[in-house]
């Protein structure tokens, strides 16, 4: 009989851990004018293989798009130019990749230019830059390579993130082409931002907007070693970002490394926000040249923070966590 009670025990356990993983999965919202959110979610549901139109298949086993190379946008010509701007340092396994769909966004647009600030790199990521520079993209890319005083390297993490944004910008506002709009892209996403992402963002001519930020999705919670723990905290649909995040109420997420603290993902809303980031941002060229990486030199505060409280200040206020925006770091 205590057997029996134990197994019985056990199966009622299970049950109900069934029950509420099904439950924390299915919590997201089912209507979509945006195909490749719709895409994405259904993915996570099924447990199929394909990761973009390449090999990185994770826990998640199905965030397949249609392929980056071969993907044709319906909008050919967003007026005001697209400058993507990028910060690199040993990159060198998903830049080409990253590189390819960026020009697929900026093939959206009039014209576009990635601009790409890079130091330090130990990998082929320079080389990669040069070919892509010089052969690829020639008319698209500027590239600046730089070395770091030991000085510079020996700051802390945070304030060394505020000084490459800095420089990035810097390198951007030195070679500016009149682009209209500025996307900042964290190169080394696994699973970046879809063009289509950006396609749906400029149809609807309804939202008020001076930045949009991306709702991202770490890969290592949906691949790594306590990928159950992730799961039974539903942390799949849940953004990474959140030393970027503060809300309207001026509060950012207490205890950023605890997943439970997450920001949950709305695929429906947009909502709005003081900061977040999320791997990529797109701005109003008005927007992106009022801030300022280092307005406050703080080693304990995001870059991004500090960023768009400068924005903010200036008064460019309508910034919101984009229900388009998805991308799996």
């Amino acid at each position: 009989m205590v057997t029996i009670g134990i197994t019985l025990g056990i199966f009622i356990f299970l049950c109900v851990v069934v029950v509420v993983v099904y439950v924390v999965y299915d919590n997201y919202c089912d209507v979509y004018d945006d195909r490749h959110i719709g895409d994405l979610m259904d993915k996570f549901k099924k447990n199929e293989r394909g990761f973009w139109d390449k090999g990185f298949h994770s826990s998640l086993k199905g965030y397949s798009l249609p392929s980056v190379t071969g993907w044709e946008p319906e909008l050919k010509s967003i007026p005001g130019g697209l400058a993507i701007l990028v910060a690199a340092r040993n990159v060198d396994k998903c830049l080409a990749e990253n590189l390819r769909r960026l020009a697929d966004i900026g093939s959206q647009f009039t014209d576009f230019t990635i601009y790409v600030y890079e130091n330090d790199s130990k990998d082929q990521t320079g080389a990669i830059l040069d070919e892509w520079s010089t052969t690829i993209l020639p008319d698209n890319m500027v590239v600046s390579q730089n070395k770091w005083s030991d000085a510079d390297k020996a700051l802390p993490w945070l304030t060394r993130m505020q000084l490459v944004r800095h420089h990035m910008k810097q390198h951007f506002h030195e070679n500016y082409r009149d682009e209209k709009h500025v996307l900042v892209y964290d190169i080394d996403l696994i699973g970046g931002l879809h063009p289509r992402s950006i396609e749906q963002i400029f149809k609807d001519k309804t939202l008020r907007w001076d930045a949009l930020f991306t709702n991202g999705i770490s890969y290592k919670h949906l691949h790594g070693p306590r990928k159950w723990v992730y799961y039974l905290l539903g942390v799949t649909q849940r953004a990474y970002d959140s030393l970027a995040f503060e809300g309207l109420d001026g509060k950012g997420i207490k205890n950023p490394r605890w997943t439970t603290t997450r920001k949950k993902i709305d695929l429906c809303n947009n909502e709005r926000v003081n900061s977040t980031f999320g791997g990529a941002a797109l701005y109003t060229i008005d927007a992106f040249s009022a801030g300022d990486y280092m307005a406050v030199v703080n080693s304990n505060l995001c870059e991004h923070r500090i960023f768009h409280k400068s924005i903010a200040k200036k008064g460019f206020k309508y910034m919101y966590l984009s229900r388009h925006m998805v991308a799996i770091r």
